[in-house]
């Protein structure tokens, strides 16, 4: 037997816990969705990391994959990214620039 409240719905712990359930879920506040009208742009522009590598790894003279490796990991570089600094790598050893 289920026990039920004035109102005629079954009370206790399982309906309680199946409301809960079918609630709509909301956000927390300060975390935005894409499909949020508000959602706020990246703080960094695309490509902007990839410009600040750059000019990091002109700073350092000849270039190396660790050194490759270190400006991907210091300004947050996407895999395409680290990608497209190592064919430049490349193309500079063999062309005796690096």
């Amino acid at each position: 037997m289920v026990l039920q409240d004035a109102a005629g719905r079954p009370s206790g712990r399982s309906w309680t816990l199946r409301r809960a359930l079918e609630r709509p879920t909301v956000p927390a506040a300060g975390i935005r969705t894409p499909s949020c009208p508000m959602s706020m742009p990246p703080l960094v522009p695309h490509g902007e990391g990839l410009r600040r590598a750059l000019a990091w790894l002109a700073g350092h003279g000849g270039w190396t994959a660790a050194l490759v490796e270190e400006a991907c990991q210091r300004f947050d570089l996407s895999p395409a990214d680290e990608e497209f600094l190592l064919r430049a790598l490349r193309s500079m050893r063999e062309a005796g620039e690096a």
